[in-house]
C-alpha cells in the first residue's frame, strides 16, 4: 500500500537554532514579512529537514492549496501525527518543545497560532530513520 500524502506549499526560509533559542526571533521575523505581504491569508508554519542541531527548514504556507506565495512545494505523510498544544507565550511553547523532544526527533512539525493558542501537528521519526 502506498503511503497517502499531502503537498505543503509555501515560502522555505533556513533557520539556524542555538540553545538560546535565536530561531524564535528569525520565525518572527519570518512571520511578520509573510504577514505584512498576504495579510488575509490563513498560514501556517512547517518545519523540517533538521540539520543536526544547527538549522533546519522552515516554511509558511497552506496544505494542499496552491497559492500565491506557494513557491516551495515539500510532500508530507498524511498519518501518524501527534497533535501539542500551548498557550502562544514564548515560555510556553519553549516549554511545549522541551515536551515533544523528549518524545523523539520530529521528522517534520506544523504549527499554527490562532486566538492565543499554539498548535503544534508533529510526525515523528521512525527508530530506523537518521
Amino acid at each position: 500500500k502506498k503511503d497517502r500524502t499531502m503537498k505543503f506549499y509555501g515560502t522555505k526560509r533556513n533557520v539556524a537554532v542555538d540553545a538560546d533559542y535565536k530561531q524564535i526571533a528569525a520565525l518572527t521575523q519570518f512571520w511578520a514579512e509573510m504577514r505584512q505581504q498576504f495579510p488575509n491569508e490563513q498560514l501556517l508554519g512547517l518545519g523540517a529537514n533538521w540539520v543536526d542541531q544547527t538549522s533546519f527548514d522552515y516554511y509558511i504556507g497552506k496544505i494542499n492549496q496552491p497559492w500565491d506565495g506557494g513557491i516551495n512545494e515539500i510532500s508530507l505523510p498524511d498519518d501518524n501525527w501527534k497533535e501539542f498544544q500551548s498557550s502562544d507565550s514564548s515560555d510556553d511553547i519553549k516549554n511545549l518543545y522541551r515536551t515533544i523532544y523528549k518524545q523523539g526527533k520530529p521528522l517534520y512539525e506544523i504549527e499554527a497560532i490562532e486566538d492565543g493558542k499554539f498548535t503544534t501537528k508533529v510526525y515523528f521519526r521512525s527508530r530506523g530513520e537518521k
